[in-house]
């Protein structure tokens, strides 16, 4: 007979006991496959590059000429497309093919700028280049009046996003044309196109040979051509001394220039 003494556990000790195994098992056991929910989170502004939310838009030196023809008015071809390619650079989500592209693509395709007189043509030329969207327009002077015609066809759908027409006096030819920009610019840059309406009142005043000046600034400043720039819009300036628009491109260039 064992008369050695038994130890004897309290009932609390084995309550403690069992919870310890039962933590133990909890924490060993595999894990449901299938995840709680997430919290939600806000959403957050798109932080992609600009570039890539950027609209290319390609324009075309305009057409037509005065009635009847003369020869002095026939720059107005090439200006008005610089003038309009220049308002539509303003804005940052536009990437705006200048007339220097265009007729480098027109070359290596043995094209002509007349043949974009076609539909078919304008279409293929902007496909190539990558554009979506391409503007084009006629111009004619009647004596002292003038009449802008100009439309935006989307290159993909083949179909005339806008058009727009118009008319005044030859004096107010940069109003003019300052005015197709922003009509434009109300389907491309709606923030920008109503700043541009503000400002429409203060544009306008300087003379055809200021503008034809800029004009051909606004030409050399595309193509980097710094030092001729600086040297159009001073002449610019110099025929019409609150000439902004001038000032404005001349403080550009001339950094540039000095680069």
């Amino acid at each position: 007979m064992n008369n050695s003494p038994r130890m004897r556990v309290s009932p609390s000790l084995w309550i403690m006991v069992f919870v310890l195994c039962v933590g133990c098992a909890a924490a060993t056991a595999p894990k449901p496959s299938s995840a709680p929910p997430l919290p939600s989170v806000e959403p957050k502004a798109s932080t992609a590059p600009l570039t890539r939310l950027r609209k290319t838009v390609v324009v075309a030196d305009f057409e037509g000429g005065s009635v009847p023809p003369r020869e002095e008015t026939a720059f107005w071809n090439r200006a008005l497309a610089s003038l309009l390619i220049a308002d539509l650079r303003a804005s940052e989500q536009l990437k705006v093919i200048d007339r220097h592209n265009l007729a480098a693509i027109l070359r290596e395709q043995q094209l002509s700028a007349s043949d974009l007189s076609d539909p078919a043509t304008r279409l293929r030329i902007g496909r190539i280049i990558g554009a979506n969207f391409f503007i084009f327009g006629t111009y004619t002077i009647l004596g002292d009046q003038v009449i802008l015609v100009a439309r935006m066809d989307d290159v993909e759908t083949s179909q005339i996003v806008k058009a727009e027409q118009e008319a005044g006096k030859i004096d107010e030819m940069r109003l003019l044309s300052r005015k197709l920009s922003v009509a434009f610019l109300q389907g491309l840059d709606q923030r920008l196109a109503e700043r541009e309406a503000k400002r429409l009142g203060a544009v306008g005043g300087a003379p055809l040979e200021a503008v034809r000046y800029f004009s051909e600034g606004l030409e050399y400043e595309a193509q980097g051509a710094f030092d001729k720039a600086v040297e159009m819009y001073t002449k610019a300036l110099t025929l019409h001394p609150k000439y902004q628009e001038a000032r404005e491109h001349l403080e550009k260039a001339s950094e540039q220039a000095v680069r």
